[in-house]
C-alpha cells in the first residue's frame, strides 16, 4: 500500500508541476499553439539548457531513463534503480513535457514506480521475488494513476512487462493497487488521459469494414514507428549533441507546425466534439511530425515515454482515416468519428506494445461501449495484431530497442 501511495503521490507532483508551469505562462491546456513565436522557440531552448544542465549534475544520459530502463533493470540487474537516475528523471521529465517537447508523461511515472518498489524492498530486506512484485506494483500504480484506467494497467504488466509464474495472488495484488491508485489520483486531482465520453449501441457492417481498413492502415503506421526509433537507437553520439539536434528539429515545428508541441491530447478532444480546426493535410502533417519526433526523440533521449503518444497519434490517424471516408462515400459513413478516434488508438497502441488486451480493455475503459461494440472493437484490434505480428514479430518497442543496444529481454526472463 506504501508503494501504492506514494507512486501515487510522485505521479500527482509530476502532473501538478506541469499544469503549474502551463498556469504561469497562461497555456491553456497545452495549446503551445496560442502562444507567439518567440514564445514557442524561447521555452523550448529554455527546456534544452535546463535538460543539458541537469545532465550535468546527474551524469545521466536520457536513454537511461524511463519503461525501457525500467525493464532493463528488472530482467538484468534484478531490480535496483540508482537515484540518479530517478532524479533526472523526474525533473527532466517535469521540464520536457512544461515547454514543450513531445512524448508522454506516464514514461517518467512507471519509472519512478519501479524505483520506489526497489528502494523499499532494499530497506525491509526483502525477498528477490518480493522485490520483483513490488516492482511491478509501482509500474501498475503508476500507470492506473495517469491514466485512469485500473484493468489495462495490469495488464500491462501481464503483457508487456510479463509477471514469471503468474499466480492468482499476484493478480489481486496487482487489481488492488490499480484500484487504490485510482482512487487516490481523482483525490489528488490528477488530469487523466480524457478519450470517448459518447454513448455507443452498435456499429454497422459498412462501418465495421471501414474500422478493420482504419487499423491496417494504423498498423502500418505502428511498424514504421517501430522501424525509426530502431535507426534511431544505433546512432552513438554524445547526450548534449542528440538533444541539440532534436531541440532544432522540435523548434522547427514550433514555428511551422505548432500543433505538433505537447501530448497532443488537446486535439483529439477537439476532434472527438468536432472542432478540429485543420483540415487533412495539415492533420496528416501533424500525425507523421508527431510520429518522427516521438520515436526519434524518446530513441536519442528525451526523458518521455511513448504510451501517451500512441494514443494521441492512433487517435489522430483515425480522425484522418474518417475524414478521407467522408470525403470519398459520406452515405456509408454512419458511425461516429470518436469509435475511428478510439479504434486508432488502441490499434496503435497494440501495434507499438504487442498488448492487444491492454489495448482493448483501455477502450472499455475509456468509453461506455455496449458489449456488442467491444466484441466488434476487439476483433478489429485482433486481426491489426496478428498482421503486425507477421510483418515485424511479437517484440514490442521496448524489447526492440533493448535488444539494439545487447540486451535480451527474452534470455533474462524466469
Amino acid at each position: 500500500m506504501g508503494v501504492t501511495v506514494v507512486t501515487t503521490l510522485l505521479v500527482a507532483a509530476l502532473s501538478h508541476l506541469i499544469q503549474g508551469v502551463a498556469t504561469l505562462l497562461d497555456i491553456p491546456n497545452e495549446g503551445f499553439e496560442f502562444l507567439d513565436s518567440i514564445w514557442r522557440v524561447g521555452l523550448l531552448v529554455s527546456g534544452l539548457v535546463l535538460i543539458l544542465l541537469l545532465f550535468t549534475l546527474f551524469r545521466v544520459d536520457g536513454r537511461e531513463l524511463g519503461i525501457t530502463h525500467a525493464l532493463e533493470q528488472l530482467y538484468t540487474h534484478h531490480g535496483p534503480y540508482p537515484w540518479r537516475n530517478v532524479a533526472m528523471q523526474f525533473l527532466a521529465g517535469g521540464v520536457t513535457l512544461s515547454t514543450g517537447f513531445v512524448g508522454g508523461r506516464e514514461g517518467p511515472g512507471v519509472h519512478i514506480g519501479a524505483w520506489l518498489g526497489s528502494w523499499c524492498q532494499a530497506k525491509l530486506k526483502l525477498s528477490l521475488e518480493s522485490r520483483e512484485v513490488l516492482i511491478r506494483v509501482g509500474m501498475v500504480a503508476a500507470l492506473a494513476a495517469g491514466f485512469h484506467t485500473m484493468f489495462a494497467a495490469v495488464i500491462f504488466v501481464y503483457e508487456v512487462v510479463r509477471v514469471p509464474n503468474p499466480a492468482l495472488s499476484h493478480l489481486l495484488c496487482y487489481t488492488a493497487t490499480a484500484a487504490l491508485a485510482h482512487g487516490f489520483a481523482i483525490l489528488l486531482g490528477v488530469d487523466p488521459f480524457e478519450l470517448g465520453g459518447h454513448e455507443y449501441t452498435s456499429i454497422a457492417w459498412i462501418d465495421w469494414l471501414l474500422l478493420i481498413v482504419t487499423a491496417l492502415v494504423v498498423t502500418g503506421t505502428a511498424v514504421l514507428w517501430n522501424a525509426v526509433t530502431i535507426h534511431c537507437v544505433k546512432i552513438k553520439v554524445a547526450f548534449h549533441t542528440r538533444m541539440l539536434v532534436v531541440t532544432i528539429v522540435v523548434v522547427a515545428c514550433a514555428v511551422w507546425l505548432p500543433d505538433v508541441l505537447g501530448t497532443g491530447f488537446d486535439l483529439l478532444d477537439q476532434a472527438e466534439h468536432g472542432r478540429l480546426e485543420i483540415g487533412l493535410g495539415t492533420l496528416l502533417a501533424v500525425v507523421f511530425a508527431k510520429l518522427l519526433l516521438t520515436s526519434a526523440g524518446i530513441a536519442l533521449g528525451v526523458p518521455l515515454g511513448v504510451l501517451g503518444p500512441a494514443l494521441v497519434n492512433g487517435g489522430l490517424l483515425g480522425v484522418a482515416c474518417y475524414f478521407c471516408f467522408m470525403s470519398v462515400f459520406p452515405e456509408l459513413v454512419t458511425a461516429h468519428i470518436s469509435v475511428y478516434v478510439l479504434v486508432g488508438a488502441a490499434t496503435l497502441l497494440t501495434g507499438i506494445l504487442n498488448a492487444p488486451f491492454m489495448a482493448f480493455l483501455l477502450f472499455l475503459e475509456l468509453t461506455s461501449a455496449s458489449p456488442l461494440v467491444g466484441l466488434q472493437v476487439g476483433v478489429v484490434i485482433l486481426l491489426a495484431y496478428l498482421c503486425k505480428i507477421k510483418v515485424w514479430g511479437r517484440e514490442s518497442i521496448f524489447e526492440s530497442r533493448l535488444a539494439t543496444q545487447g540486451v535480451d529481454l527474452r534470455l533474462s526472463r524466469h
